[in-house]
């Protein structure tokens, strides 16, 4: 269970560094994700010099928050894009992941205490900060922790 919730915490801040690096949040396909991935690497290396801001415990929960929201949003959606991309209609997949975008977007606007900007600024700083990414790893770790928790103890906390 620890390998699950460890992939997805790593899905869901890889989600986050993909989306604040100006990405389309779901890739059309596999290599164009991989490019994705590597140009945010890229992006990173040239810019080590740059130093991280400091952020709140409070804007790093809400990034944690919201990044939980977005990869459980991501998850609706993927396989209606790999439908699609799997049928050859590469036109109604990529509507399909605009529109998923636009979801994940509200999603972030839906959380407490962290705006759209904050979100790609945390997972910005995040890129070029070992350590704040590891800090927040750990965050969507415990959230999604707490989240399976309650729903496997539904009537416990009533």
């Amino acid at each position: 269970m620890s390998i699950r919730i460890t992939r997805i915490a790593a899905l869901a801040l890889s989600l986050a560094l993909v989306t604040a690096a100006g990405q389309p949040a779901l890739a059309a396909d596999g290599s164009q994700q991989a490019q994705n991935v590597q140009k945010a690497q890229n992006s990173q290396q040239s810019q080590q010099s740059a130093p991280t801001p400091d952020f709140s415990e409070q804007k790093l929960n809400a990034f944690a928050d919201a990044a939980v929201k977005v990869s459980e949003v991501r998850r609706a959606w993927a396989p209606k894009i790999r439908k699609a991309q799997q049928g050859g209609d590469k036109q109604k997949a990529q509507q399909l992941a605009r529109q998923a975008t636009g979801e994940m977007r509200t999603t972030i606007q839906d959380t407490d205490n962290i705006s759209v900007k904050e979100y790609r600024q945390i997972a910005k700083a995040a890129q070029q900060d070992k350590q704040l990414a590891q800090k927040l790893s750990s965050k969507v770790k415990e959230k999604m922790n707490n989240q399976g928790q309650g729903s496997s103890q539904q009537g416990g906390n009533s």
